[in-house]
């Protein structure tokens, strides 16, 4: 089961992708707790993609949204009819592209803990500070999820 687990944990293995609508909100805030849920789980994720009908538009604020992880734009694909693939495929930029080719992604650690600064920093994208909780009985600290943002709080 050990051997398993690595091996879905490694990003060469298996690639876990976002994909949203980024003009809705609830689309966007979705794949934002999907990525707090994966990081939780210990998975990681290597990019995240929006898809809209027009590519001309700027998201750049649903970009920052995801920092530090790679965006770029989908095709969008209507249901009305079969997908063709080959015109689809051929419409992805070269940043798309180069995105789904290089998975090999920078591991954020879901806990970090300095004992310097006394400091304990939770990467939980998705999850607002006031749904997390921290219980200490010495010398082990729990965490609680009551329900983008590194959470750091004082020990």
């Amino acid at each position: 089961m050990q051997r398993v687990s690595v091996w879905f944990a490694n990003p060469s293995n298996l690639a876990c992708f976002l994909i949203m609508d980024p003009r809705r909100s609830i689309s966007v805030s979705s794949a934002l707790r999907y990525w707090g849920c994966t990081t939780q789980a210990g998975g990681q994720i290597c990019g995240a993609f929006g898809y809209t009908e027009d590519p001309s538009e700027m998201h750049q604020e649903v970009a920052q949204k995801f920092m530090p992880l790679s965006f770029s734009l989908l095709p969008f694909l209507s249901n009305d009819s079969s997908a063709n693939w080959s015109r689809a495929l051929s419409l992805l930029s070269q940043n798309t592209k180069e995105q789904l080719r290089n998975t090999s992604i920078h591991v954020y650690p879901s806990v970090s803990f300095d004992s310097v600064q006394k400091s304990v920093t939770l990467f939980m994208p998705g999850f607002d500070k006031s749904e997390i909780k921290l219980y200490q009985v010495r010398p082990l600290i729990y965490l609680s999820i009551t329900s983008v943002v590194y959470n750091t709080i004082q020990y």
